[in-house]
């Protein structure tokens, strides 16, 4: 379709870019995600299943509520958002390997990516447009980021 070359050279040429959900995985080398797929490759890391990671007793695909526990103290996607937050999560998958662009986290049984950040590329897992206030201040962050 041209859309993998559009979103690369864009992203090159310093285009803030926000993935969401699936949208974030994408940006990653590799997922797991039904086979073994390449990524866009802007970010280190790959996409993993929940499955046989998470402690028995917790349904996946992992919906609902989660709180942010923030790890980029500058992280321009989080400037009007604190630690502690709750967003909105729907996902059986989630990023590992990606501590160099790791933006938040959330616990559901184990840690899992919550949200990456590096240079002008931005990702969320959990849905900004379904969490309310706090995701509306996310989104207002992101619009209010400058390319690189």
């Amino acid at each position: 379709s041209g859309l993998y070359e559009t979103l690369i050279e864009e992203a090159t040429n310093g285009k803030p870019l926000l993935g969401i959900c699936l949208g974030m995985q994408l940006l990653f080398e590799k997922s797991y995600e039904y086979g073994e797929h390449p990524g866009l490759g802007l970010l280190k890391g790959q996409v993993v299943p929940m499955t046989e990671r998470l402690p028995q007793n917790l349904k996946i695909p992992h919906m609902g509520w989660n709180c942010l526990q923030l790890t980029n103290k500058c992280s321009r996607l989080f400037a009007n958002t604190k630690n502690g937050d709750f967003v909105y999560f729907v996902h059986s998958f989630f990023a590992e390997n990606c501590d160099d662009s790791l933006a938040a986290a959330t616990h559901y049984g184990i840690n899992l990516t919550a949200a990456v950040e590096k240079d002008n590329i931005f990702g969320c897992q959990f849905h900004p447009e379904k969490s309310g206030n706090v995701g509306l201040e996310i989104l207002r962050a992101f619009s209010a980021v400058k390319g690189v």
